[in-house]
């Protein structure tokens, strides 16, 4: 039916928009519409089209070649990433191999008259008012209010009859708005001058934005505004009855949301096309909503503030912030922690209390020893919320120092004899502890302080305990210092409460009964260990103490859960994969408690079958060791899980605002479990511990975790890294900060920056990046002067001297160009390659553990970044690898390859090692046996 001409302007079409990837339904969509309005034009009269499609083809050619439109599209993306829709775990969705269609909603009359309204007084189209609202919920879900998704533009000439024109003149393209916040009507016409300024630029192809932008996407849902203005010109033609439109279209987009204007121009509708494999129809179904809510929102009130709406729906509102958050559940919340302690005492005195070592202290012994503690603290006028430093070894008399510290009413604050002097002597006088309780051989190891000194093994004076306020609930319990951002540890005060509070959750929800045991291995200094002391002594238990030097060495820690009859371990993930590399088997009864850093999945499909349960805990500090619990399962997706009894959870906006189920959000906490704030620290503690404003109680607070978070559907909680520069290794929380503001303190080192880099083979682990300002310093002597200043946990593994730090065009250190850290970067010595194969296979084994790409084997290879814990699982494998049994300490006296290998190739073979375990796990039990039945 068409002339030459038009046959092939079809053909040049076809041909060109195949080449950009667009669909044949797409190209007969158009050729559809263009008919439509060419007939129409035969009819009244109209010549022939005088633009061509080749005239688009120039117009095109001349976008490509304008300067100005590169420098347009290369502005818009500068600093712009892939923003994602939530991705809810696969277990929850269908998934598919085509693209599916949301459910077709026709929009409330009332609405669409409202949109129109709006597009009135902003003097603006119909399209701008959609696309406003598109980009609100967009930023929803991105959690962000910088937003970047598709826009679908009509290329078509500006000439003289353009429209009439057979080709597909369609072009998506990235649309970046910001949405800081305002009324509807600012953000309805802030979007149309964003529309206006991007129509110049227009016709440049999609493909040469992605050139532009490295190659990457920059969106993966983008919005249309379909509207069959072609058919006006055919309304009340003689003899044609316009009924309808139709159209076709695909694209391989995530999200593809549609808004579709019927011919006559009354009906509105809206479709979400999404890809199955990606996300589910449960999730477009929800996002359907928050269109027709934000759309609901604009038509009512276009004066309204956007930022202060939720698009949620009330349904989905209430499930998070009420239905997941009814946890409420009776505890003693008016006791305090000895106080339950003493209970139990007084119930079984004669039951086994604390095993160090070879000792063992009954309930009433315990009880007695603590007593002594708190007598003399008492004659020193220690009372209710003084603060008492221990300074002590991991032993039963450091457990009976922290109840007698409780017991005096004071709260206890940990300080580990190892760490550097400095740190030590901060902590005191920030404290202000009136009293350091401690033993005899450190007690001349310590800082000079005003405090008085108390040693824990001198001879008891027969004090009296004073009478004064006895300890209640509300008071401290204990202050643990962590890593601060500005260089500085500072002070989490913690009461009495929130810890009881943890303890009958935590121990309800693992089950742990007077019938357990639980191992502890967990130092003082890290809150965590609150869980391990005081949980089996409220509840009758049993708790063993396995020596510093043991919960390093994998295969002593191995034969101590066997030894120990233990039936409850809490660890990080660090010491469970070290204790898996070591050859532990597991124990079939033994419940695995893990925590302080993500657990991964592939480390816990290592613990599962080698336990009876394997539970993933999560809470920051201040809000009481633990508020979450998972027990894990195997094929489902690693979250941590739940609240703890009267604990709830909130993932907010910036604005405070809970976001969608599976988007991302800041984790906020409230309930029983907030710490008081931070110890002399009242600006910060407001900054962070804010007003809770889901609950009427005008004392209730949230605490702002600085984790990014999100909801599975289910109501657990999937936990996504943190927005700031704290990290977490071996469950330690480190602030960065803290150690850049001592390697800056070098006297030759002018600028630092410190990273967290991870690797499946070594782990998280710290690597420090430096630049010098009078030649490069030592790197052992690097190591050496941040030793001397930090705990060892915050030392990190390598050391990067750099010329310069790269940057980003603003002036900022652009950490995503730091190097990886070079083979060489701590070499002592210069390379020497392995020369026989035990240096070869122990070569690759300390490449491997410390990821290098190369180890001469004359490096030292803790200058080279190793630790204890590398080193144990470093031995780990060259016992397996060699069929030998090497004590650990060999690796600290023969520090390099060379070294060892002398050692692999004289040690005799491994011999009955497993059977040796059991053996003299059948003796230990047997004894323990004896013991208690005599009593």
């Amino acid at each position: 039916q068409w002339h030459d001409e038009q046959s092939f302007q079809f053909i040049v079409s076809f041909h060109h928009v195949c080449l950009d990837g667009w669909s044949l339904a797409a190209v007969l969509t158009e050729i559809f519409q263009d008919y439509a309005a060419l007939q129409s034009g035969k009819e009244q009269g109209i010549l022939p089209p005088r633009a061509t499609y080749r005239d688009f083809v120039a117009l095109e050619k001349r976008a490509l070649a304008e300067e100005q439109t590169r420098r347009y599209w290369s502005g818009l993306l500068a600093d712009a990433s892939l923003q994602t829709l939530p991705r809810w775990p696969r277990v929850f969705c269908t998934g598919g191999h085509e693209q599916k269609r949301g459910p077709e909603i026709i929009l409330d009359k009332k609405i669409v008259d409202g949109l129109k309204a709006v597009g009135r007084l902003a003097g603006v189209p119909l399209k701008s008012v959609l696309l406003a609202a598109h980009q609100r919920v967009m930023s929803l879900l991105y959690g962000q209010t910088d937003v970047t998704s598709g826009l679908l533009c009509n290329g078509r000439p500006e000439d003289v009859d353009g429209e009439k024109v057979i080709g597909l003149f369609l072009n998506t393209l990235p649309f970046r708005t910001q949405l800081p916040g305002g009324s509807w009507l600012e953000l309805v016409k802030q979007t149309f001058a964003a529309e206006q300024k991007m129509a110049a630029h227009r016709r440049f192809p999609l493909s040469e934005i992605h050139k532009l932008n490295g190659g990457r996407a920059v969106f993966e849902a983008a919005f249309d505004f379909v509207h069959f203005h072609v058919y006006n010109n055919l309304q009340g033609s003689e003899g044609l009855d316009l009924r309808e439109g139709c159209y076709f279209e695909a694209n391989d987009l995530t999200s593809f949301t549609t808004f579709m204007l019927d011919a006559g121009g009354a009906r509105l509708e809206l479709h979400i096309d999404y890809d199955p494999n990606v996300i589910c129809a449960r999730q477009i179904e929800e996002m359907s909503a928050y269109y027709i809510n934000t759309l609901g929102a604009m038509a009512l009130n276009p004066q309204g503030r956007y930022e202060e709406f939720s698009p949620l729906a009330e349904t989905e509102a209430e499930r998070m912030l009420v239905r997941w958050n009814q946890t409420a559940a009776d505890y003693p919340r008016s006791q305090c922690i000895h106080e339950l302690f003493e209970a139990k005492a007084k119930e079984t005195p004669s039951a086994p209390a604390v095993t160090d070592g070879e000792v063992t202290w009954r309930y009433a012994e315990l009880n007695e020893r603590a007593d002594r503690v708190a007598r003399r603290l008492t004659a020193l006028q220690i009372g209710p919320d003084a603060l008492v430093a221990i300074c002590v070894d991991r032993s039963a008399d450091m457990l009976a120092g922290l109840l007698g510290i409780l017991k005096a009413g004071a709260a206890y604050v940990p300080m580990d004899p190892a760490y550097p002097k400095e740190r030590l002597a901060f902590m005191l006088e920030d404290s202000k502890a009136g009293v350091i309780l401690t033993q005899r051989k450190l007690a001349g190891t310590l800082p000079k302080t005003n405090a008085r000194t108390v040693c824990i093994d001198a001879q008891d004076e027969g004090l009296a305990i004073s009478g004064g306020r006895a300890p209640c609930s509300q008071d401290l319990a204990y202050v643990i210092y962590t890593s601060g951002s500005t260089g500085k540890p500072k002070g989490v005060a913690v009461t009495h409460q929130a810890v009881v509070n943890l303890l009958v959750s935590a121990g309800e929800r693992i089950g742990f009964t007077a019938a357990d045991t639980l191992l502890g291995v967990t130092t003082l200094s890290f809150d965590i260990a609150g869980l391990e002391l005081f949980l089996p002594l409220i509840s009758g238990g049993h708790l063993t103490l396995a020596k510093q030097e043991t919960t390093s060495d994998g295969p002593r820690l191995a034969q101590l859960i066997e030894s120990s009859g233990a039936t409850v371990m809490q660890a990080t993930p660090t010491t469970w994969r070290l204790l898996v590399e070591s050859g532990w088997e597991g124990k079939e009864d033994l419940r695995i408690l893990c925590g302080g850093e993500a657990l991964s999945r592939s480390l816990a499909d290592e613990l599962l079958p080698r336990a009876a349960a394997l539970w993933n805990f999560y809470g920051p500090t201040e809000t009481t060791i633990w508020s979450t619990a998972w027990k894990v399962t195997k094929d489902e997706p690693i979250s941590i899980g739940h609240p703890l009894a009267n604990t709830q959870l909130y993932i907010l906006d910036g604005k405070l605002a809970p976001v969608p189920v599976g988007a991302t959000g800041e984790l906020h906490i409230g309930g029983d479990g907030l710490a008081r704030g931070y110890l002399g620290r009242p600006q910060l503690t407001a900054e962070k511990f804010i007003p809770n404003p889901f609950r009427k109680d005008p004392k209730a607070r949230l605490y702002k975790t600085g984790d990014w978070a999100r909801f599975l559907p289910d109501g657990r909680v999937e936990c996504l890294g943190r927005i700031d520069q704290q990290v977490k290794i071996r469950g330690f929380r480190i602030e960065l900060g803290e150690i850049e503001t001592v390697l800056r303190q070098h006297p030759v080192i002018a600028n630092a920056v410190v990273t967290a880099r991870e690797s499946e083979s070594s782990g998280k682990r710290l690597v420090g990046y430096v630049v010098s300002k009078n030649g490069a310093p030592s790197l052992l002597e690097l190591r050496e002067f941040v030793r001397s200043r930090l705990p060892v946990y915050m030392v990190p593994a390598q050391f990067v001297i750099l010329p310069e730090f790269p940057l980003t065009p603003n002036g900022k250190i652009d950490a995503r160009r730091l190097p990886a850290p070079e083979e060489t970067a701590a070499k002592v010595n210069n390379y020497v390659a392995p020369r026989d194969e035990h240096e070869r296979a122990l070569a690759e084994i300390f490449q491997e553990v410390l990821d290098l790409k190369k180890v001469s084997v004359e490096d030292d290879v803790f200058a080279l970044g190793a630790d204890s814990l590398s080193a144990t699982r470093a031995f780990a494998r060259i016992n397996r690898r060699f069929g030998i049994d090497l004590p650990l300490r060999a690796i600290f006296e023969q520090r390099t390859v060379a070294g060892l290998a002398n050692l692999a190739r004289t040690a005799k073979p491994e011999t009955a090692r497993r059977p040796a375990i059991t053996q003299r796990r059948s003796r230990v039990v047997t004894r323990g046996t004896v013991g208690l039945t005599s009593a």
